[in-house]
């Protein structure tokens, strides 16, 4: 997965996983917030609409609130997919990438 800036926004970049011969058609994006936990942020990052879509864009003046972590802290990702068979495990978060560059 990478995580990186892209102007004024953050891309979010991930690998379909090995699908078990069963179609994705879904991926859960989700954000680590401030007291550890990972919040989804559907808003611009809904991999329900078109899983053959494996990246979405946020603008940084959204993660601030939405994760509520600190300036320069590192923007913490995972990502999941579904088929047939149901929710994959949830990948490992990236340990490079974006920086926040806006208040919470």
């Amino acid at each position: 997965m990478k995580v990186f800036d892209v102007g004024t926004d953050v891309k979010i970049l991930w690998e379909a996983p090995f699908n078990h011969y069963s179609n994705i058609d879904a991926y859960q994006i989700k954000l680590m917030t401030n007291n550890g936990t990972y919040t989804e942020y559907k808003l611009r990052c809904d991999g329900s609409i078109n899983p053959s879509v494996l990246s979405c864009l946020i603008p940084m003046l959204e993660i601030g609130p939405l994760t509520q972590m600190p300036l320069n802290s590192l923007i913490k990702v995972i990502v999941r997919a579904r088929n047939f068979k149901g929710w994959s495990a949830l990948s490992e978060p990236n340990i490079v990438g974006s920086l926040v560059k806006s208040l919470p």
